[in-house]
């Protein structure tokens, strides 16, 4: 398979608008917006989370951000934000329930740790479906009383 970008001889309106296009087996693909291995790379175990189930569960917003070139942005954003809500809950969680003082028992101590963090994850993937059912009830909401205005 042979890429390369080319430009046409008379540039099209994407291209006038600075869209490219690479050029796959004689066939012509845009280029809407490339991401730096890099950036990707760097975002970590809840933005690519956020990510998929964004993807899978409001396609509209996923394009929307995707070519917007925000998609990236918005990731490492939810990544911060997650892993504050990480390490406060994970605080709390800690501190409500009893010592445990035998530090001999270490098989015990693990699997404490591990319960807490199943429960985080499972509360920060709550969250996710959450404000994904949120964005798309206020972007509904927003469609309709658009309707309704041009119907007036």
């Amino acid at each position: 398979m042979k890429e390369e970008t080319k430009e046409a001889a008379t540039p099209t309106i994407a291209e006038k608008l600075g869209i490219k296009y690479k050029e796959v087996d004689g066939l012509f693909y845009p280029m809407w917006g490339e991401s730096n291995v890099e950036d990707f790379a760097t975002v970590g175990k809840y933005g690519h989370r956020w990510m998929s189930m964004l993807m899978e569960h409001d396609r509209h917003l996923y394009n929307q951000y995707f070519l917007d070139g925000t998609l990236i942005v918005k990731a490492k954003d939810i990544e911060v934000y997650c892993w504050e809500l990480h390490d406060s809950m994970a605080d709390k969680l800690n501190k409500s329930r009893e010592p445990y003082t035998d530090t001999s028992d270490s098989m015990w101590m693990i699997f404490r740790i591990q319960e807490i963090e199943v429960t985080v994850d499972e509360i920060i993937n709550a969250d996710f479906y959450e404000m994904i059912d949120y964005n798309k009830k206020m972007r509904l909401k927003a469609t309709k009383a658009g309707m309704e205005q041009a119907e007036e």
